[in-house]
């Protein structure tokens, strides 16, 4: 979104964004739809398609609306923001769309992932349908003594059940540690270190077998055969519905396995925000 409105923006006003001081991300919206607003329209673009809309700012719809755009699409989901949260009903009135077409079906996850995700939504709209049955095997919580432990049990379960592994983190020095160590524990394998900041997303197949680690920031949108969700107490627990809105995100990334990674001595009020065990299995 910065980077389109970084070149649309100069294209039909003739100067540059206006941004704060402190911030060159942080868009001075109603000064730059002001000075759009007196200006006569160039050529628009015919049609739009924003994703993860939920995620961008209200403002920018109107702008798109308003000056960028004949028909816009939009794909957003309330209960899937992290660092900011537009709801459909705001996306809609800005950008002026008719009411949104709702999708009813999860076709990505199985049932037991589903219901470790279920546990973490607080959406105002029901969960989707299943279109998947049971694999009659649990989501595990995993309370490990240290990073090690845990880059040993996603080395042995690349190596012996393989498939699309995601592993999110919360901090990228984290993930630095896990690539390289993971690397080492198993060279046969791809493992994938993405960032924003290293601009590697088109080079890294998450849908072919090998290890994927994200950030939280970074993995909106995708999926894994297995997610191995790390620093667990960086997460829980869950004070607020933004925090459950983040772990039913994260959680909703695995398709058919999910492990949620914490240390030994993970509080009693992390715990107490989890899934029954009947649910997530305690290991």
């Amino acid at each position: 979104m910065h980077s389109f409105v970084a070149k649309d923006y100069p294209r039909r006003s003739g100067k540059p964004v206006v941004a704060a001081s402190w911030d060159p991300f942080d868009y001075r919206w109603p000064e730059m739809l002001a000075v759009l607003s007196g200006s006569g329209l160039i050529e628009r673009w015919d049609h739009l398609v924003i994703d993860e809309g939920q995620d961008l700012p209200e403002e920018f719809f109107r702008y798109a609306k308003a000056n960028a755009a004949t028909a816009i699409s939009v794909f957003a989901d309330d209960e899937q923001a992290i660092t900011r949260r537009t709801t459909i009903a705001q996306i809609q009135a800005a950008a002026g769309l008719p009411a949104p077409k709702l999708l009813s079906e999860n076709h990505r996850n199985v049932a037991e992932v589903a219901a470790v995700a279920r546990h973490f939504h607080v959406g105002r709209l029901p969960t989707t349908m299943l279109r998947r049955g049971s694999i009659a095997e649990k989501p595990r919580l995993l309370q490990l003594p240290s990073l090690d432990a845990a880059v040993e049990r996603i080395a042995v379960w690349s190596q012996t059940r393989g498939g699309s592994i995601g592993v999110v983190v919360d901090s990228n020095s984290t993930g630095e540690r896990v690539c390289r160590a993971l690397q080492v524990a198993i060279p046969e394998a791809r493992v994938d270190f993405y960032t924003h900041e290293r601009k590697n997303e088109d080079s890294i197949n998450v849908l072919q077998p090998g290890v994927t680690i994200v950030n939280v920031r970074s993995v909106k949108g995708q999926e894994f055969h297995a997610v191995f969700i790390l620093e667990l107490e960086s997460f829980l627990p869950c004070r607020d519905e933004a925090a459950k809105r983040i772990m039913y995100m994260l959680c909703a990334r695995a398709r058919d396995h999910l492990f949620l990674v914490g240390w030994r001595g993970l509080s009693d009020a992390a715990l107490a925000s989890l899934p029954a065990p009947a649910v997530l299995e305690r290991e």
